[in-house]
C-alpha cells in the first residue's frame, strides 16, 4: 500500500506539544472540516494522517460491490461527457407518501 500520494509536504505549525491527554490539536493543519483520519505510526515515530470520508452503511454496498460501482463510474463519466439522452418522467415510480 502507497499510502504518501504527493512527497512534497511543507511546515504547517513549526512545533505543537501534546496536552495533558496526549492530544495534538490540528488546528490550523486541517484542510477541510467533515474529514476523518487513518493515522498511521512507523517504526521511528513519524504520524501519517490520511484523510478520508466516512460512508453511510446503508450507501457501503456499492463500494463492495465492483461491477456496481464499475457502472455508476461509467454513467459519470458519459454525463460528464454529455453523453446523455432524455428518458422521459418517472413520476409512475415515484412514492407520493414521503
Amino acid at each position: 500500500m502507497d499510502l504518501v500520494r504527493d512527497p512534497s509536504f511543507k511546515e504547517v505549525i513549526s512545533a505543537v506539544k501534546p496536552d495533558s491527554k496526549s492530544r495534538i490539536s490540528l488546528g490550523r493543519a486541517q484542510a477541510d472540516q467533515g474529514i476523518t483520519y487513518r493515522v498511521y505510526r512507523n517504526k521511528v515515530g513519524q504520524i501519517l494522517l490520511d484523510p478520508c470520508l466516512q460512508v453511510p452503511v446503508g450507501e457501503a454496498w456499492l463500494f463492495k460491490n465492483k461491477k456496481a460501482l464499475k457502472a455508476v463510474m461509467t454513467g459519470i463519466r458519459q454525463a460528464e461527457e454529455g453523453k446523455t439522452r432524455e428518458a422521459g418522467s418517472f413520476a409512475e415510480f415515484a412514492d407520493d407518501h414521503a
